[in-house]
């Protein structure tokens, strides 16, 4: 009898300890389940329950008793919090207040809640992972951003605001001055559409559903508007970002920075801000890939008598050398350098890599308007050799 009857303390002190955690468990504040700050907006409230609920469903935990619980705990707290009444009935009375108004905040089974979250799956413990939900996304926003020739060959930092809007500060999306201040609409019963028959002919119907006239189809109708944004939900700003454009990055290149575009209630997570590189034309030179091309004008004498010179880069501090001592340079004519062309960009890091293009440098000569009579017979007599070589090969033709 000792025996049956210690065995019988022991089972109540374990239903009482059990029935105490879940109590605990059950008293935890929502926020603080979702891991959200009370003034939460919704795509917070949202983008938290997805990411817990994945983490700890019971199709990845299968034997894992505390992440079931910790599933179906995510399941209830989002159940209220994503409710807009329920909320605010939360927020001013507590769970008590809930159950007090007839909402109460148990009894909804956590799959059901996560296949409407998801658009199916759950259903009792079914597996959801051959696929994830994507957060919707918003637009990007494009800017093109002119940068020179000089700016891509040495890398550059450009200091950019950008304008754009974000969720009201004090109403955080919602377009009311309050939470107490957002109804269901009583037009559509909180369903944001309205079903209307139209007859076609007697005895014929056709029935049409089309958005709430009256919520425009949100479901929620706004008592006063917020009195900063006047009810838009977002209010626009300005804010500064700064775009480092790496030595060879080539033209129309793209460079994002991702969920800095608008924000807006409609949707999970911003876009991107895109720049798009585009090169000023430069007066000197031009760029082919990697490779540069220069125009280079020379003199007759240096055309014909061979020359050394230089020329200063488009870093402004690097002296190139231009030599073709002894030799002729016919108009038009080609010289290569070596790894004087634009820096190697790797596109898959964004880096700049070791090694350059080529400079060609495209010569044209520069004549005289005219020759004195003098300086015409003295020209006649020096290349007097090269004339009569030149008609030999003429008259050979």
């Amino acid at each position: 009898m000792r025996v049956q009857w210690y065995a019988y303390l022991a089972f109540c002190l374990v239903v009482a300890l059990l029935g105490w955690g879940a109590q605990a468990t059950s008293d935890r504040d929502y926020y603080e389940v979702l891991g959200v700050k009370p003034s939460a907006t919704q795509q917070q409230i949202k983008s938290a329950y997805r990411k817990l609920s994945i983490k700890y469903h019971p199709d990845k935990n299968p034997d894992d008793a505390n992440a079931t619980s910790k599933f179906s705990e995510l399941a209830e707290a989002y159940g209220i919090l994503s409710d807009e009444e329920a909320r605010r009935k939360y927020d001013r009375f507590g769970k008590e207040g809930l159950n007090e108004h007839g909402r109460g905040s148990g009894g909804a089974d956590p799959f059901d809640i996560f296949a409407q979250f998801f658009g199916g799956g759950g259903g009792g413990g079914g597996s959801f992972f051959g696929f994830e939900q994507q957060e919707t996304q918003g637009p990007d926003l494009h800017i093109p951003l002119e940068v020179t020739l000089a700016e891509l060959y040495m890398g550059h930092t450009v200091e950019y605001d950008v304008s754009k809007q974000v969720l009201c500060e004090h109403c955080h999306g919602s377009g009311a001055e309050n939470p107490s201040d957002i109804n269901t609409c009583t037009s559509c019963k909180g369903q944001g559409i309205k079903v209307v028959q139209q007859m076609l002919m007697p005895g014929f119907y056709q029935t049409m559903q089309s958005p709430c006239d009256v919520c425009s189809g949100t479901g929620k109708v706004i008592g006063t508007k917020c009195s900063r944004c006047h009810g838009n939900k977002v209010e626009r700003t300005n804010e500064p970002l700064t775009v480092e454009i790496t030595a060879g990055m080539p033209d129309r290149h793209r460079i994002a920075f991702e969920r800095h575009a608008d924000h807006s209630p409609e949707w999970d997570v911003p876009g991107s801000v895109v720049f798009h590189l585009r090169t000023r034309p430069h007066p000197r030179f031009t760029r082919d890939g990697n490779d540069l091309h220069l125009n280079y004008t020379i003199s007759l004498l240096q055309a014909l008598s061979g020359f050394e010179t230089s020329f200063t880069h488009l870093d402004k501090t690097t002296r190139v050398d231009l030599k073709r001592p002894n030799a002729v340079t016919p108009p038009g004519f080609v010289q290569k350098i070596k790894g004087q062309g634009m820096p190697h960009f790797e596109e898959h890091s964004g880096v700049s890599a070791d090694g350059a293009g080529d400079l060609y440098v495209h010569y044209t000569v520069e004549f005289p308007e005219s020759v004195t009579s003098a300086n015409r017979a003295i020209l006649k007599t020096v290349l007097s050799a090269t004339i009569k070589a030149s008609n030999a090969i003429h008259d050979e033709l």
